[in-house]
């Protein structure tokens, strides 16, 4: 995510281990991780209940989450970022060039883009344009349930190191392999595999790598409800405690009431003076609107 000296409506400036971001303020209402039963309601009165656990291992299936909102929380992508092997000449092309080739390729007069996205893939990949989409993002998705086979729990029964004892979540660690399958599905737009790769990265398996960074804003700017609770988690592990209660206070927000908890831990990790500095900070980097929600939650 591109850093700014100026952020738009609803974005706010976060300073992040001393660099700043733009971050967006998100209600979480997408509809691949809401509560199975939350996917019907039509009510618009108060905020959908997003799913309140995401398996880290095949063993939480179950405990975590059903099998359903597990599979159908894998089905969230950004279609802009999946990326295509033309078959005749093995090109590999982004969607952004798929739809600058066909509107090329077939202008249609009545202006209807997705006509000439249609005629180019049945052209070109032999197959209606929805199938190319579904067929790529499912065989995606199987490269993810492969790797995610490999993340196993961690016993804690010997201890947590310090950075690791600022996670709420339990530790968990994935090989090399399973975290490159993680990022290479993440640079296609898959939102669970962009939340997995901060989290790995975040923590043992990444080296507690400040590059977790960049992989969990770009989940919570796709609107994945756990990627900023585990950014403020792991810069709770880093003493950045501005940082952390910016991503907490823009997760608690956005409807995630559950981070609540890295709000006590800021407010436990620092002075009355300091708590008092970081509020002006905050307001000063435009929180104003949220401010109340930190009064609450520091007293």
């Amino acid at each position: 995510m591109a850093k700014t000296k100026s952020a738009p409506a609803n974005c706010y400036k976060v300073l992040l281990l001393g660099s700043e971001y733009e971050v967006g303020l998100k209600v979480f209402n997408r509809l691949e991780f809401l509560e199975p039963g939350a996917r019907y309601q039509v009510s618009t009165r108060e905020k959908p209940k997003h799913m309140t656990g995401f398996p880290l291992t095949s063993a939480d299936i179950g405990p975590l989450a059903s099998q359903q909102a597990f599979d159908e929380s894998l089905k969230a992508f950004d279609n802009s970022q999946l990326r295509f092997e033309l078959p005749a000449s093995q090109e590999i092309i982004s969607t952004t060039e798929l739809y600058s080739r066909a509107q090329l390729e077939t202008p249609d007069p009545e202006g209807s883009h997705y006509r000439s996205y249609d005629l180019y893939s049945k052209r070109h990949f032999r197959v209606s344009y929805a199938r190319l989409l579904d067929s790529h993002k499912a065989s995606l998705v199987e490269r993810f349930k492969t790797a995610f086979e490999e993340n196993m729990p961690v016993n804690a029964s010997s201890g947590l190191c310090p950075k690791q004892q600022a996670f709420s979540h339990a530790p968990v660690v994935a090989t090399s392999q399973a975290l490159e399958v993680y990022q290479g599905l993440a640079a296609q737009g898959h939102v669970y595999s962009q939340y997995l790769a901060g989290l790995l990265l975040a923590t043992a398996t990444g080296g507690y790598s400040s590059s977790c960074v960049s992989y969990l804003l770009t989940a919570h700017e796709h609107k994945h409800p756990e990627a900023l609770k585990v950014l403020a988690e792991f810069l709770l592990g880093c003493e950045d405690y501005l940082g952390a209660m910016q991503c907490a206070l823009l997760s608690l927000a956005g409807g995630h009431k559950d981070v609540a908890g890295a709000l006590h831990k800021v407010s436990n990790g620092v002075d009355p003076a300091m708590r008092t500095e970081m509020v002006t900070r905050l307001g000063e980097r435009g929180f104003s609107k949220i401010t109340s929600t930190l009064v609450t939650h520091l007293n």
